[in-house]
């Protein structure tokens, strides 16, 4: 699933914790303020959408091609007007080439102080194998 060369030496059970510890970096670092109401997490899932179609050199159009949406659904949808079906979810994420989880992955807007508080109480609620993986992890880039 992950692409890094180094998850390739570590051990299954490290790897469970490292996919347990990027699940917590997904979801613990979501804010009650990000939860408040679904537009901003529409916003925020539209952000990324295009955030990954930029990425790929994509139009709208095209990406409306790929995945037989219109270029207007595709717009509301990076907008946070519309939020697409589950089905409309793995169109997108198949023709971005990406897992559909991984669609969800927009933490990095935020601002730079929330993900440090937010890095600072992973940190500081993991055990000793974790601490180790988030230092290896880190260390990597």
């Amino acid at each position: 699933m992950f692409n890094c060369s180094f998850t390739e030496s570590i051990g299954a059970k490290q790897q469970n914790v490292k996919l347990i510890l990027l699940l917590k970096l997904i979801n613990k670092t979501v804010t009650m303020k990000e939860n408040k109401n679904m537009s901003n997490l529409k916003k925020l899932l539209g952000k990324r959408i295009k955030e990954l179609r930029i990425k790929k050199h994509y139009t709208q159009e095209y990406l409306a091609e790929l995945t037989d949406l219109g270029s207007t659904s595709i717009s509301k949808i990076e907008t946070g007007l519309y939020h697409p079906s589950d089905e409309n979810l793995e169109k997108i994420a198949e023709a971005l080439e990406v897992e559909p989880y991984q669609l969800y992955m927009y933490n990095h807007f935020k601002p730079v102080n929330e993900i440090k508080e937010s890095l600072h109480k992973i940190v500081d609620n993991a055990d000793d194998d974790e601490i180790r993986l988030i230092y290896r992890i880190l260390s990597a880039f």
